[in-house]
């Protein structure tokens, strides 16, 4: 329709459900102007009656008006927050709830409630972006939370390449990714803002000894990175760490040393070839 008239408030008319007497006359003086409208609300009656043609209409009785009302209020909360997302379907949706109004007509307007809640679960779900629950939790002044899971996201390896000429070789040194970043990396080949990797020392014994992360967050950090240190004493981790500054050894190593976006790629085989073990 280039008429640009509501179409909402046309299938309103076509139900006889405008709330005043003056707003009927209005869009009936407007449909019979307007070729467009008047084809658009004969559309709507015809689809209308081929819907209730389809369904054995059941007795007034057996469902309350205001059993009605609540399911129509329940329905209509859950289409308007995506209305805008979702064009012709939810004005369809819409059209056919109204028929909520008319208990002649609850066998089929229960039926197309489910399907309908089921369609708008799928496309909310489908159009919503995908929440990192791994990505990196901030206190003030930039000072980063501990993620504590970061053995459950991808494992990238085991390496001491970069750190044998500074530290003992009983020590190794285990590499994660969040899942999220990962993904994107092995689409796209680029670190999206909000990788995380957690880099976990571990002595002879297996014990801890060190858990230090890097963060990327291009708004946030001069170089897009941030680098946090949560070593604690005696192999502890710290609940919180500081953000490192720009002359810490660590940040200018990956600044100078890595081969992808302050990344150690060429350490890391997972990262440049193959897939990785979620």
């Amino acid at each position: 329709m280039s008429c640009g008239y509501s179409k909402p408030i046309l299938a309103l008319y076509v139900e006889d459900d405008l709330p005043t007497p003056e707003a009927v006359e209005k869009v009936a003086s407007h449909v019979e102007a307007c070729s467009e409208c008047k084809r658009y609300c004969d559309q709507l009656r015809m689809s209308q009656s081929f819907i209730k043609s389809r369904f054995k209409p059941v007795a007034p009785e057996s469902v309350s008006q205001e059993v009605l009302a609540g399911i129509r209020r329940s329905v209509m909360s859950q289409i308007e927050p995506v209305r805008q997302s979702m064009g012709w379907a939810v004005r369809l949706e819409r059209f056919i709830l109204l028929g909520l109004k008319r208990p002649r007509f609850v066998a089929v307007a229960l039926a197309i409630v489910a399907i309908i809640s089921a369609t708008q679960l799928t496309q909310i779900q489908s159009s919503a972006p995908t929440v990192d629950h791994h990505g990196p939790v901030f206190a003030a002044n930039n000072a980063l939370l501990c993620p504590t899971d970061y053995r459950e996201w991808v494992f990238v390896g085991s390496c001491a390449g970069h750190w044998q000429e500074e530290n003992e070789s009983s020590q190794s040194y285990n590499v994660y990714i969040n899942p999220v970043a990962y993904r994107e990396y092995k689409r796209s080949g680029k670190f999206p803002d909000g990788t995380v990797m957690a880099l976990e020392t571990l002595s002879a014994e297996m014990k801890r000894a060190g858990l230090e992360v890097s963060v990327k967050d291009s708004s946030r950090f001069e170089g897009g990175w941030g680098f946090y240190d949560f070593t604690g004493e005696s192999g502890t981790v710290k609940p919180e760490a500081d953000l490192l500054p720009q002359t810490a050894g660590c940040v200018s190593c990956h600044r100078d040393r890595a081969a992808t976006d302050h990344v150690f790629t060429q350490f890391y085989p997972v990262l440049r070839t193959g897939t990785a073990k979620l």
